[in-house]
């Protein structure tokens, strides 16, 4: 698991990029089909933690009950060995998206191995490659996707150009420590997963603008770029895009 400290306030924050809207009627129908069973999924598994009496937040945060800034949940990231992709869910304050600003619920990070060779000079960081942010509202359902600057989870940067390859290969299936957080957390990604490849690629834009605007900067490195792009999300509104798209090519 990596260390990860407080996210220091930005001195001057950097608003994130958001990405142009998904043009569904451009996706192959393969992925639209895609989309809706990630969606019918995701929503079935809420509805059975719902039954229990729990979200997908007391699912992460388990017997322990209450929340604590910046700690991991679980302590070590949850790991499927085989696809090699990864996530935990923590709480902190958030303001350069505007939101988590006091007890919200809390987001995931999830992660996919690094592929050699790095990006942009010297191999650095945890080896982990940074695919996805998800925030969740106070329903326990994804509210917002974002991606992150390299600093803030220490991964090892990927060029958005590999890292939009490397989407369709997040795949968590675990029976332990939480098959219920596996197959929630990759149903989201599955179910976003247009947006999240213009997340990523609006990062590298970001990350590139932030660069000619301070000549000499690290731009992965400078802490008032925290979140480079973000983007906020409905599962409600997601499913019915892909219905009034799949419905007149079913005619």
């Amino acid at each position: 698991m990596r260390e990860e400290t407080p996210l220091p306030p930005p001195v001057q924050p950097v608003a994130p990029l958001m990405p142009p809207p998904v043009a569904f009627e451009a996706l192959p129908p393969a992925r639209l089909a895609r989309m809706v069973e990630a969606g019918t999924r995701l929503i079935t598994t809420a509805r059975l933690l719902a039954k229990t009496g729990c979200s997908i937040v007391e699912e992460m945060v388990g017997e322990e009950g209450r929340m604590h800034d910046y700690a991991h949940y679980p302590q070590t990231d949850i790991v499927d060995p085989e696809s090699g992709a990864r996530f935990f869910f923590h709480r902190h304050p958030m303001p350069w998206i505007g939101g988590e600003a006091g007890p919200a619920p809390g987001h995931f990070h999830c992660f996919l191995p690094a592929p050699e060779p790095a990006s942009r000079g010297p191999r650095r960081g945890s080896g982990l490659a940074h695919i996805i942010g998800i925030s969740i509202d106070r329903q326990g359902m994804p509210s917002g996707l974002f991606t992150t600057n390299r600093w803030v989870t220490d991964e090892t940067w990927v060029d958005a150009p590999e890292a939009v390859r490397l989407v369709d290969r997040f795949v968590v299936e675990l029976a332990r420590p939480s098959m219920p957080a596996a197959i929630w957390v990759t149903a989201v990604v599955q179910l976003f997963q247009p947006q999240v490849l213009a997340l990523l690629l609006a990062r590298d834009e970001a990350i590139d603008a932030h660069a000619r605007r301070f000549p000499g900067c690290d731009a992965l490195e400078d802490e008032a770029l925290v979140v480079p792009s973000a983007v906020a999300v409905s599962v409600e509104a997601q499913l019915a895009s892909l219905r009034t798209t799949l419905v007149p090519r079913a005619r």
